[in-house]
This record gives structure tokens, sequence and C-alpha cells, in this order.
């Protein structure tokens, strides 16, 4: 196994630093609508809003906010009109004037229910000398470079009428890590805007975005015509052109039903980020089985269940969206099974003889053989009996197979699914249990005359041994 450092970091959305996030206005199956576009301008400081909403008012409240400052110019618990309609919804209406000084206001209506979102209007009140470009409370699309095109990215920003043209975007940025942090001292630049009536947009070139890598923007603001700016937001950007590199780190060869260990090692310098997109194993047959593990977790396993080879394909992603895959093959190998039988619950090995009685239960059980576990309930048992009996598929032998005397030589051979086989051989002799008493019938008088002759011999010559020793004269003859 690899010892350089892994990195796997599984995610679902880039989270790119942007300004505080809350849904805009403006669907027509929003249960509250206005009936006004977004800058409207009113420089006497007094408007009449008005509006429609599905939803009954009783708990809404508003604010008239100043973009600029965020401070709360007028608040209010109620609207001065609301009033039913014939399709269930409601109309209302309501009048703002701020006669002393004038704003780039918000004004924003929140219906009372958490799981309502706030509703805001963007309207210029009073002197023109106090309006600027105003973000809307709603995130900046992501900006990612993938290839060498540029990207048009739509502003959720207002501008007065007639100060769109001219206006820049300034940008202050630094190349970044990808939390955010500044590698060096960020730079300015500025970027022409483009208007269309309906939106605004800015065109930005990857040139101007290099090197690779993440760029933060601290300060992102927006500049019209009279130079009046918006209050500044955060962005960010990522230029990344190179997909991230993957391997797998596994055993080059395996036997069937082995666990084995499949290591994922994925980096992305350019993004830091890595995700993964899918892990597979196909077997030699064309089944796919998708691998799963924790998420921020490197390691997963394979058990191949047929022997040949076998592919492991890993691809993954990166923060960019850039993918790379990467295969490993590995060659499974079949184990052969073992044959193993027991005569009566007793083991039986290689060459052992047994001799049975005929018609005595018997027992010739060869389930024990064994193989891995996905060739084990596959097992075929043949039995050879003499020379003349062949029994394939028949796991259990019984006394009913042996209806005679005789000696036996009995081989029982298990093959699994690839054709792998391994055998027994053993010896069963079948005697007729009347057999022993008739050779005791001749036997037995033999052996107790032999004892006999033996027991007479040792008498006489114990009794020789054993007489009186008489003393004679010399010249005396004995007697």
């Amino acid at each position: 196994m690899m010892v350089h450092p892994r990195v796997i970091v599984l995610i679902a959305v880039l989270l790119l630093p942007c300004v505080p996030v809350a849904a805009a206005d403006g669907a027509t199956d929003e249960a509250f609508v206005f009936n006004h576009d977004h800058g409207e301008t009113h420089p006497d400081g007094s408007v009449e809003l008005t509006g429609s909403s599905t939803l009954p008012l009783n708990d809404l409240t508003w604010e008239l906010i100043d973009a600029s400052t965020g401070a709360a110019l007028l608040t209010g618990t109620y609207l001065d009109s609301v009033a039913p309609n014939a399709d269930g919804s409601w109309s209302w209406s309501h009048n703002l004037s701020l006669v002393d000084s004038g704003c780039s206001c918000r004004f924003v209506v929140n219906l009372g229910a958490p799981d309502l979102q706030r509703h805001e209007l963007v309207v210029f009140l009073g002197s023109g000398m106090s309006w600027s470009p105003v973000w809307l409370t709603q995130p900046i699309g992501d900006v990612v470079f993938t290839d060498a095109d540029n990207r048009t990215v739509d502003l959720p920003i207002v501008l007065a009428p007639g100060r769109e043209n001219g206006s820049v975007l300034e940008v202050e940025r630094c190349p970044a890590s990808s939390t955010g942090v500044c590698k060096s001292p960020p730079t300015l630049a500025t970027f022409p805007l483009v208007t269309d009536g309906l939106s605004t947009t800015v065109v930005l070139n990857p040139l101007d975005w290099s090197p690779e890598g993440h760029w933060s923007v601290p300060s992102l603001v927006v500049i019209d015509n009279v130079l009046a700016r918006s209050d500044s937001v955060q962005w960010h950007v990522l230029h990344d052109l190179t997909p991230p590199e993957v391997s797998i780190e596994s055993a080059s060869s395996a036997n069937e039903s082995d666990l084995v260990l499949v290591v994922v090692n994925a980096t992305d310098s350019t993004s830091d980020l890595v995700e993964l997109v899918e892990l597979r194993a196909t077997s030699p047959d064309g089944r796919v089985t998708v691998l799963d593990a924790a998420v921020n977790d490197s390691e997963f396993t394979v058990q191949p269940d047929s022997s040949g080879s076998w592919t492991v394909h890993v691809t993954v992603r990166d923060g960019a969206g850039l993918s790379q895959t990467a295969s490993h093959v590995m060659q499974v190998s079949n184990l052969p099974p073992v044959a193993g039988v027991r005569l009566n619950g007793a083991m039986v090995e290689n060459g052992d003889a047994f001799q049975v009685k005929l018609g005595q239960p018997l027992l010739l059980d060869a389930s024990t053989s064994s193989d891995t576990a996905s060739d084990v309930l596959d097992l075929n048992h043949v039995w050879w009996i003499g020379d003349d009996v062949r029994l394939s598929g028949v796991e259990r032998l019984t006394e009913d197979r042996f209806q005679k005397t005789g000696t036996f030589d009995v081989r029982m051979e298990v093959v699994d699914d690839d054709g792998a086989a391994s055998e027994l051989v053993f010896t069963l002799e079948v005697v007729d249990p009347a057999a022993p008493l008739g050779d005791a019938v001749v036997v037995g008088p033999v052996v107790i005359l032999l004892i006999g002759v033996a027991l007479v011999g040792v008498f006489l010559f114990r009794q020789r041994k054993d007489s009186t020793s008489i003393p004679t004269w010399p010249g005396e003859g004995e007697t």
C-alpha cells in the first residue's frame, strides 16, 4: 500500500462566500407579490405601493431599510389597505413617505410564518443625491472556469434608471485557499457592466484570473455612472482547468470469496476538493456491483464470487466539476473444494478401511465437504462403488446401497461450479453377521488343544526340575 497522503473529501455543494441569502420576490405563484418592478424612482419621497397575496396578512410586519447603511427608517405591523378578492386572494396597498431625506430603500415584508420567505422591493425615494446601486438579498452565482471560454455572470444588482451606462464592477481579489484565506495581498480590478433593462451582467475572462486555483473576493462593489457606490459584498471565483488525480490500490490477485481491500487515492491540487462519484466492480461475466462506504472514507471492500478477471472502476469529481476515472484489474482464482465423508458420524480419511455388518444401519455422509462461500451451495457429489456403480448428485449413502457381502473400494469426488474437484478413497468391507460364529466352531477346539499340550509340557518340565537328588559312594551305581 502506498504511504503518501491521501485526500478523499466528499462534498455535495461548493460553499463559497457570498452575500446574505434570502429569496427574491417577483414570481407570480408566490404568496405575496408587488405590482411594481425593482428600481422605481420617486423624487418627492412618497409612493403608494400595491400588490396581492394568497395568504391572510394578519401577522404581517414590514420595514423600510436604507440599503446603504442597513438602518430601518420606518417599520409597521399592518398595511394601509387589505381587501378580499373573489378568487380568495387579497389586494393590498400601502403609502410610504420620506419627505426630509431620500434613500436607496428596501421595502421588506415578513408574513410572520417561519416557513414563508421575506419579500422585498427596491425603490429610490427623495433626492437623487442619496441614490446608489443596491444588491438584492440573494446569492451571486458562483463563477467557475474549467476552460478558456469567458463567463457571463448575472448580478443581482438594482441601479437607478439612467445610471446604467458606464457603470463598472470593482473587484478586490486575491489568490486564496479553498476556505477563502488570501495567499497574497488583494489587488484591485474593474470590469464593465452590461445592462439591457432586465438584467445587469459582467463578462469575465479566465486569463484575468490566473494562475489556476481559488480566488477570494473580499469586496465586490458596483459603481454607477455618477460614481455612486453600492455596499460591499463578498464573492468567490474558481479557475480550474486540471482534472483531479485518482488511483486505486488493491491486490492484483485473489481467491474467490476473499474480502479484498480497495483503497482510493484522489487529490486535486487546484480546487483542493474531491467528490467520489462512483466506485464499482465488474465481474468476468459483466455483472456490476456498486461499492459503498462511509462519507470521507477512502477504503472499500469487494468480495469476488467467481473466478476470472475482475475490474474495479472509480470516478471522482473535483470542486470545479471536472471528473477523472481510474481502473484496476484483479485476477481471481478458484479454490478447489475439500472432500469430506463421515461414516456413522466418524470422520473418514484417505486409505481408511472399515468393516460393517450386512443389514445394519449405515450412513455415508458427504455433506461435510467444503468450499469457498460462493461455491459451497453448488457442489456436486459423485460416488464410485467398486467397478460398476457410479452415483452423481447424491450427498448421502445408506445401507440400501450395500445389499451383499464383500469388500468395496469406495471413492467420493466433490466438484465445484468451475470443474475443480477433490476426492476421498477408502475401503468398506460388508460381512455376514453369522460368519464369525461358524469360524469359532472350527478354530476353537484347535486352540484349546494347543493350550492343553502347552500346559502338560510345562508341568513335566517343572516335575523333573523339582525331583530329589540322592548321594552315592564311589563305585556304587546310581539307583
